[in-house]
């Protein structure tokens, strides 16, 4: 198993766009891919429509248990 992370303090300089390319173009070569979003402000979850206010758990909620 091959973990990545894409991370900067900076906002603005590409985080979730390179994480949605670098995801998605792994996939399509056919390799299994996880993308765990752990920015506050759920831009990646945003991105594939998920509304993070609307859920009934995040990743806080394991990081507590």
């Amino acid at each position: 198993m091959i973990v990545w992370t894409v991370a900067n303090h900076k906002g603005g300089v590409g985080k979730t766009t390179t994480t949605v390319t670098l995801g998605g173009l792994l996939a399509q070569k056919g390799k299994r891919v996880l993308l765990i979003d752990t920015d506050p402000q759920a831009s990646l979850s945003y991105y594939f429509g998920l509304d993070s206010e609307e859920l009934s758990s995040s990743l806080f909620d394991v990081f507590m248990s």
